[in-house]
């Protein structure tokens, strides 16, 4: 049957052996061609496909707010995080 493919002398055997040892190859060469693809993706700013803006908090104007640690008590917020800054409030 091989010699009507035009490969006369190939047994089965090494029929075998040759593709026991091209399918790992081709594996190998299919592997580093979409690494490379993916590189050249990276290195050309393209976003990832999972890329979302960043999401903003709403912004709190600085000012003496409650404190979140301490009831009865109000702490300085700057208008990005919370300062040491703290001081009681007035006895109701």
């Amino acid at each position: 049957m091989l010699a009507v493919l035009g490969i006369p002398g190939l047994g089965t055997g090494e029929l075998f052996i040759c593709c026991v040892m091209i399918v790992p190859i081709v594996i190998v060469v299919a592997l580093v061609v979409w690494l490379v693809g993916q590189s050249q993706r990276r290195s050309q700013g393209a976003p990832p496909s999972t890329y979302s803006a960043p999401r903003r908090e709403p912004e709190v104007p600085a000012g003496w707010y409650a404190d979140p640690l301490t009831p009865g008590q109000m702490r300085y917020w700057n208008g990005r995080e919370w300062t040491q800054d703290v001081h009681k409030t007035a006895a109701e």
